[in-house]
């Protein structure tokens, strides 16, 4: 390969290459994919030799590279290789019957362009379609052009491809179908171990182990030696690796194929892309992760899985040094820089560098920028993205060292050096938050930056000029689909509109991009409930607790609609949820409400044996003790309740029959209980004035009265009906003394009828059980 990339490096015009590739001997897809391996070759392994060519400048070449304004980065080196290749692929897409071998060549053509891109392309993701169905087809075939390894890699290089335009689904069927191919026999289990220095008891750890315990491992393999080094934790409390009791069934990395070590990377890096980042993440994609890098197989592999795992390790306070440290290594060596293996030598790196999913290192290096920034050293990953050109990152720097006057100067004198570059404008208005340096943006670009839209929308969303930010939102949107930010904001703007429908829309969208996005699926929630379809809302905010399980609020539009929608268990587990984070007093609407319905549903449940009443009432029964248990929680958290609460909680409470011993003591609780509430409302000076409420306050003493008297007359002791006479005689001559006390002053309302008709009944209770 090296030879050829020479050949066609030193010729000095167009004619001379075309005439070169009239007279090439082997297929044209051997060319392009020489070609697509040298581009690799110097963009993701440190390769540093012909990365420049005498008949096609690099700037012509990213030119002709560009869809629309999504160019490759700046620093993308032998670009001159990959505008060779695109042309002859264009020929190969006209050929009729394309050779499986063609059809990878195209695939992986397209797949490196996209990664050397600022944004995902989605005329790419177009062109890609046919070559990928194409290729499904000739897999599912069994054809014999592939051997299984072979099998395997394309299927994680279309896996790599649904990744960039986050189809997270696709890959990750696709990635499974790569490890049956492979015969991925691994699985993540618990295991008890250690992982600090000074633990003494073991507690279950995450591992990787062997699925079927029945099938042999091959022998470990000899480390390569041209491998980038893992760098140490050097931690003095964390071990730097877990160490369990039973080693020898977990899985040796050195036993295990390069397809099955890229299949592990693809695994760890689907659960990371599509689950919050938290400690859960971590310690799940760690396993995966530490049996690639302990595995020392591949260098391309082994330096995917070292910059997953500083991705990974960026957030975590006793990890991040060497996250730094690490990510800075493999950079270097990806560029070429302090690397000792000659130069020539380093070609061999580029074998599974896209089915690894290896970045290339100038997206390497946007990570370290991001890692030393959440370090501090913001001026370093400063000089990092100055390099790199990747103004918008400068700028933000800028902004978290409080110099947004030397970001300003920057971009102005960039404009004066290309006064026609629109995206130029677009950064000067970021800084400047002055819509007219947008409008300057979008008229350079003849209406094609959908960057200036967004930046533009995003202003105006903030100056809560929601139906300008909407229009520029969407024109934005359909200029570039795949932008995550602008899905959420549409959406918050078409909420704000009232437009329901097209904010589900955008928040659907939102979510089918980023699927931890737990504020999305909220927001995506409100909005069908606005929409008037509680019951998907319900289903949606399920969706949104998976990837935030301690989000206070969440949980808390997560009950009321789970009461909306009569889930009452479902409420009453996110009560509990409320108050493990410490979140939750006692809110008296809900509980009364849940504890109303029950005993609403319990009371019109007939004495029918039918199957499906049965059911329902093992159900309800289920549902009355959740209640009862959560009424308990509160009430042992020494959390005052209301009058209405302790009544129905009292109510839940009461046994059904009074019958025997066992009966007496439960009646005994609710009757206490029925004191409590009684004694609750009693309390309030104003009561008697207020109609409403006094006719709850006698509601609970007249049922409080009715319910000593039983219990007395169940005990059939001389003593227990006069006590029991003598407390309803006190409690409710006070109550119908305090009622004609206030009589003149209380306003009859819509309930006069029902309080007469109450205190008719206390008098003739008191009649009974007058001395």
């Amino acid at each position: 390969m090296t030879e050829l990339i020479a050949t066609i490096c030193g010729f000095s015009n167009e004619d001379d290459v075309e005439k070169f590739s009239s007279e090439y001997q082997q297929p044209i897809w051997h060319l392009v994919t020489s070609l697509v391996n040298h581009v690799i070759a110097s963009n993701y392994v440190g390769y540093t030799e012909y990365n420049t060519s005498t008949f096609i400048s690099e700037a012509t070449a990213r030119q002709k590279l560009t869809r629309g304004l999504n160019s490759p980065s700046a620093a993308s080196k032998s670009l001159w290789a990959l505008y060779l290749a695109m042309g002859h692929v264009e020929k190969l897409r006209n050929t009729d019957n394309l050779t499986p071998e063609a059809l990878r060549a195209i695939l992986e053509f397209y797949l490196v362009w996209q990664q050397l891109l600022q944004d995902p392309e989605s005329s790419i993701r177009t062109d890609l379609e046919t070559i990928i169905e194409q290729l499904k087809s000739l897999l599912s075939t069994g054809n014999q052009s592939f051997s299984s390894d072979d099998k395997c890699e394309i299927l994680l290089e279309i896996a790599a491809v649904h990744f960039h335009f986050f189809e997270y689904d696709k890959a990750d069927a696709l990635i499974e179908q790569a490890g049956e191919a492979c015969n991925l026999n691994v699985n993540l289990t618990g295991m008890l171990g250690k992982r600090t220095r000074f633990q003494e008891k073991s507690i279950a750890q995450l591992v990787l182990v062997h699925e079927d315990l029945s099938i042999e491992s091959p022998a470990p393999l000899p480390a390569d030696s041209d491998i980038p080094q893992s760098c140490q934790l050097n931690d003095d409390t964390l071990l730097e690796q877990i160490a369990t009791q039973e080693e020898g069934s977990r899985v040796d990395g050195r036993s295990l194929s390069a397809t099955q070590l890229s299949c592990l990377l693809w695994i760890a890096r689907h659960e990371s892309a599509t689950h919050r980042h938290d400690v859960l993440v971590h310690e799940r994609c760690s396993p995966f992760l530490d049996t690639v890098i302990a595995a020392r197989r591949h260098w391309s592999i082994q330096a995917a899985a070292l910059l997953a795992r500083g991705d990974l390790e960026k957030g975590r306070g006793r990890h991040v040094d060497r996250s730094c440290v690490q990510t800075e290594l493999v950079v270097k060596l990806q560029q070429g820089i302090e690397d000792s293996v000659p130069v020539g030598d380093r070609l061999h790196r580029i074998r599974h560098v896209l089915s690894a999913g290896l970045t290339p290192f100038w997206q390497s290096s946007i990570l370290l920028a991001d890692i030393l920034k959440s370090l501090g050293c913001t001026s370093e990953a400063l000089l990092i993205l100055e390099r790199l050109e990747q103004w918008d990152g400068v700028i933000e720097c800028y902004k978290g060292l409080g110099q947004l006057d030397k970001a300003e100067t920057l971009i102005r004198r960039l404009i004066s050096e290309k006064p026609k570059d629109s995206m130029l404008h677009v950064f000067l208005g970021d800084i400047t938050r002055n819509p007219e340096y947008f409008l300057k943006a979008i008229e350079l670009s003849g209406d094609r930056n959908a960057r200036a839209r967004r930046s533009l929308g995003h202003v105006l969303l903030m100056d809560k000029k929601y139906e300008e930010a909407y229009t520029h939102l969407k024109r934005s949107l359909e200029l570039q689909p795949i932008q995550l930010g602008t899905w959420f904001n549409a959406g918050y703007c078409a909420w704000k509109l009232e437009n329901y429908k097209e904010s589900t829309q955008c928040y659907h969208r939102c979510v089918s991009l980023q699927p931890d996005h737990f504020e999305a699926w909220n927001n995506l929630s409100a909005a069908y409930i606005r929409y008037g379809q509680k019951e998907k809302a319900w289903k949606l905010l399920q969706e949104a607790l998976k990837y935030n399980y301690e989000h206070p609020n969440v949980w808390e539009n997560y009950m009321l609609l789970s009461v909306d929608v009569g889930e009452f268990s479902q409420a009453i587990h996110s009560y509990h949820r409320l108050l493990d984070m410490n979140k939750r007093g006692a809110d008296e609407d809900v509980l009364e409400l849940i504890a109303q319905e029950i005993l609403r549903k319990e009371a019109e449940l007939t004495e029918s044996l039918k199957k499906t009443e049965l059911e329902e009432k093992e159900e309800i029964q289920k549902v009355k003790e959740e209640m009862i248990k959560l009424l308990a929680r509160i009430s042992a958290n020494h959390q005052t309740l209301s009058s209405k609460t302790l009544r129905v909680y009292a109510l839940l409470k009461k046994p059904k029959t009074l019958s025997s011993p066992e009966s007496r003591t439960e009646y005994e609780k609710y009757v206490q209980l029925m004191e409590k509430s009684l004694a609750a409302a009693n309390g309030k000076m104003s009561w008697p004035k207020e109609e409403k409420t006094a006719v709850e306050v006698l509601e609970t003493a007249i049922q409080l009265a009715q319910d000593r008297l039983e219990l007395a007359k169940f005990i059939a002791s001389e003593t227990s009906v006069k006590e029991a006479s003598a407390r309803v005689r006190l409690s409710l001559r006070g109550i119908i003394q305090r009622l004609d006390k206030d009589s003149a002053s209380r306003v009859p309302g819509e309930d006069a009828e029902k309080l007469a008709s109450l205190t008719e009944t206390a008098k003739t209770i008191l009649e009974g059980v007058a001395i």
